[in-house]
């Protein structure tokens, strides 16, 4: 087939052969992108820079260019397996690094293509772990929160890992804690439990913190309660004390609960006085709370017809050396 041209256009694009005309056409694959393949298409093919040619291979028209990419490690000029991400080959051997999850790396860190990818594990502050415990980078910080014993946690609590230890403190009840003392969480708590003065407590009786106060209340005899009174631990012991009645007390006496009460007995209009000379001497005798002593010479008739004379007057008369 022959062409015939006409005189030269000065727009290199006037030429155009009809596409799949001319079949001789080099595939757009083949020819350097942005070149003109004859028919209005342009090439795709693209030609590589020396940056992007591995360091000391020669390329392009007549191996004038040398390529600078550097590339450590790996077989030859390829990256070692182990730099390269699991499912990827180098060199035709697949990659071995296993890349993190964002959950396996420290939210204040980057990671991945670019360090574009952020770690969303949080890291706690040492507060926050035990001090029995180290964590972080090398295991080289270790916790400061110190953990209870059991024997210091209330026996309504459980607390550690799991919430699997129980507290073996037993905390009182109010009613067991005296009124003078508060207790608990923030000492918010106050004792009901009043304790007694030692003056309200018997005198054989201890008491108190380690039982170190004694009562001061000394509790009576039963001789010494009168005998219509109960007393004692829950009034089981009776008084065996008897008081008389006011009619058996003297009118000039008083007595009972504070001296309240008075006497109603009138000795004097009970007893006549027989006078000290009808009463045999040496004898002494009591009128109306009077002591007085007989001087009288008196004989006891004890049988009929026979005078018995009385020790007082026997001796009367011997002293008056008198036989009577």
């Amino acid at each position: 087939m022959a062409y015939r041209f006409t005189a030269r256009s000065e727009v290199s694009e006037a030429y155009r052969f009809v596409t799949g005309f001319f079949a001789g056409l080099v595939a757009a694959a083949s020819v350097i992108e942005s070149v003109d393949r004859g028919d209005g298409s342009v090439g795709t093919y693209h030609e590589a820079t020396e940056a992007e040619v591995l360091e000391g291979v020669s390329f392009g028209a007549g191996g004038a260019l040398t390529g600078t990419l550097e590339v450590e490690g790996g077989s030859g000029d390829y990256p070692d397996p182990a730099n390269v991400l699991v499912g990827d080959t180098t060199d035709t051997q697949p990659g071995t690094y296993e890349p993190p999850l964002a959950a396996d790396v420290l939210d204040t860190a980057t990671f991945g293509d670019g360090g574009l990818t952020a770690g969303t594990y949080h890291a706690p502050d040492a507060a926050e772990v035990i001090d029995t415990a180290v964590f972080g980078p090398a295991s080289a910080t270790a916790g400061t929160w110190h953990a209870p014993d059991v024997a210091e946690v209330i026996d309504t609590a459980v607390f550690g890992a799991a919430s699997a230890d129980a507290g073996t403190v037993h905390l009182p009840d109010a009613a067991e804690v005296i009124d003078t003392a508060v207790f608990g969480a923030a000492s918010a708590t106050a004792g009901t439990w009043h304790a007694p003065d030692a003056a309200e407590v018997i005198d054989t009786a201890t008491y108190g913190a380690a039982s170190a106060i004694t009562g001061t209340v000394h509790q009576p005899e039963v001789a010494e309660v009168i005998d219509t009174a109960v007393f004692g631990p829950a009034s089981a012991l009776a008084g065996t004390w008897h008081a008389p009645d006011a009619a058996e007390v003297i009118s000039t006496a008083v007595f009972g609960p504070a001296s309240g009460i008075a006497g109603t007995f009138n000795e004097a209009a009970r007893n006549t006085d027989p006078g000290v000379a009808n009463v045999t001497a040496g004898v002494t005798y009591k009128i109306a709370n009077v002591d007085k002593t007989g001087i009288g010479l008196i004989g006891i008739t004890t049988m009929p017809g026979v005078a018995v004379m009385s020790p007082g007057v026997v001796q009367l008369g011997r002293t008056l050396g008198r036989s009577l």
